[in-house]
């Protein structure tokens, strides 16, 4: 099909794509869209996954495959509604017109479009990377997220790490409660808890790690508002994120032996578990050579991001199993920031998220 074609259909794909956002895991009429669309407008063969589908440009005599993945769930905002504050409705949009651009055309390649759910609680990429991974075991991986921030159409490269490792944790202390007036007759975890907050600086210190650190603290709750009794339990909810896996572990481990020194010291049970994991997505130097090349021989504009972007992207569990690179393309140095209300992603980012995609397909590797 006409490359300008794909992308008039693509922006009209992602108005529709944006009246429907969903949460992780309820990507239902999103899916379906995406499968209409692929099955009215291209030739590539589709095999649905239930939560998620990819779709197949198969060629007989391939001398390598490529997969390409998007995610396609909303936010969950403060008020419980989904929206499409991230551009998940756009990173959709611009691969299925990849899709659709590919009709007739021969490459010498086997090319597959992943359509992933559940990215914003990263469970999605852990999922899709290992069942797509094992049933059809393509070469290399690429996937680009928008940049607000960055030039309008720009693609962003960076070398290793792109996008951070992160964590949720929800540390709890249990002790005993007590009538207010006599506190030294139970145990208070909230001594216990407030040492803990107080040492996340010492804990963070960026002298113990190789790379960028950071403790965000989310929530904080102990007992209840109940003034005639001393409180016997305790939450402590905190993101903790890394530029690399090992140093989130590291990082995890300390705060994680603290509190349950602490716990100890108080006479207090505790107990840790994990919530909303994401791996670091790290870039293969190979892939992101090639994606640079492609730039370069299509006239798309690149440039090189000095540090990885603080926040996390289940992409990193593709990245794990096999080589490949996730990118960004500016959405505008001006534009409304992820997450927020304002944000909305740029239609005019669509056709240059194709073209890099079409150049990928065309273009030939130098190796793995």
């Amino acid at each position: 099909m006409d490359f300008q074609r794909a992308v008039c259909l693509a922006e009209a794909l992602r108005a529709r794509l944006h009246g429907m956002p969903e949460p992780s895991d309820a990507e239902v009429r999103t899916k379906a869209c995406l499968q209409e669309f692929l099955s009215e407008y291209s030739d590539l063969e589709i095999t649905d996954m239930g939560s998620w589908f990819y779709a197949s440009h198969r060629e007989a005599d391939a001398g390598e495959s490529i997969a390409f993945r998007a995610d396609m769930d909303a936010v969950t905002g403060p008020d419980g509604n989904a929206g499409h504050l991230c551009g998940h409705d756009g990173h959709s949009a611009a691969l299925a017109g990849f899709g659709v651009a590919l009709k007739g055309r021969s490459f010498g390649k086997n090319l597959f479009l992943i359509f992933q759910h559940a990215e914003e609680s990263g469970a999605g990429g852990r999922a899709c990377a290992n069942e797509f991974l094992e049933r059809e075991n393509p070469d290399w991986v690429f996937a680009f997220h928008n940049l607000p921030g960055q030039p309008t159409g720009a693609v962003v490269l960076k070398e290793g790490t792109f996008a951070c490792a992160s964590e949720g944790l929800i540390l709890e202390f249990t002790g005993s409660p007590a009538h207010a007036a006599y506190p030294e007759d139970g145990r208070n975890p909230a001594f216990a808890i407030c040492a803990l907050v107080q040492e996340l600086p010492q804990l963070s210190a960026p002298e113990a790690y190789r790379g960028m650190v950071r403790c965000t603290v989310i929530q904080i709750h102990v007992g209840e508002p109940a003034f005639g009794v001393s409180a016997g339990q305790g939450k402590f909810l905190l993101t903790i994120r890394a530029a690399l896996d090992e140093d989130l572990k590291e990082l995890k481990r300390r705060i994680t032996g603290r509190g349950e020194a602490l716990a100890a010291r108080d006479g207090l049970a505790f107990s840790c578990r994990e919530s909303d994991v994401f791996p670091d997505t790290r870039n293969d130097a190979s892939a992101l050579n090639r994606v640079e090349r492609v730039c370069a021989a299509n006239g798309l504009a690149s440039n090189r991001m000095a540090e990885p972007n603080r926040w996390s992207e289940d992409f990193g569990w593709f990245l794990k199993k096999i080589p490949g690179a996730m990118v960004g393309i500016g959405s505008g140095v001006d534009h409304a920031p992820l997450h927020t209300a304002e944000y909305e992603f740029p239609d005019e980012i669509l056709e240059q998220a194709m073209a890099l995609w079409m150049g990928i397909a065309e273009s030939e590797s130098d190796g793995k």
